[in-house]
């Protein structure tokens, strides 16, 4: 969360290059944090950012 706090604009495949985890893995993590009201994804697909709300 921390990562997307610093630079929101980062996308799946940037957070799993930053992190050392797999694209796979990745989207399992940011899917988790979604689930649990930690961060939501705002705007369209391709130029939305993820956002932290906890």
């Amino acid at each position: 969360m921390a990562l997307i706090e610093r630079n929101p604009s980062l996308r799946i495949p940037g957070i799993a290059n930053a992190t050392g985890m797999s694209q796979a893995t990745t989207k399992r993590v940011i899917e988790t944090l979604k689930v649990e009201g930690k961060i939501e994804f705002v705007g369209a697909t391709k130029t939305g950012f993820y956002k932290t709300l906890a």
